[in-house]
């Protein structure tokens, strides 16, 4: 995993979440050590797919526990972007 494309996703969740993003790290669990609801996933969802200028997968955002789980998937959508 980037520590770049890492530090920038987590930059863009707490942005989301109104953090400074200290206690964001790769292990943390969205909802339990967040406090990610419904309603901030979609805002998460919406922000990085601005941020990366890319759509992640439906099926990969159904399946997040923890900020490593979103890294993850921005960093797929990066790569299937570039083999294209």
């Amino acid at each position: 995993m980037s520590s770049d494309l890492e530090q920038r996703v987590i930059a863009v969740l707490a942005a989301c979440l109104g953090s400074d993003g200290q206690r964001i790290a790769p292990g943390a669990d969205l909802v339990h050590d967040l406090g990610c609801d419904s309603l901030t996933i979609v805002e998460m969802v919406e922000a990085l797919n601005e941020c990366f200028d890319r759509q992640l997968d439906p099926g990969s955002i159904r399946h997040w526990r923890r900020v490593s789980d979103v890294v993850r998937t921005v960093e797929q959508a990066l790569a299937s972007c570039s083999v294209e």
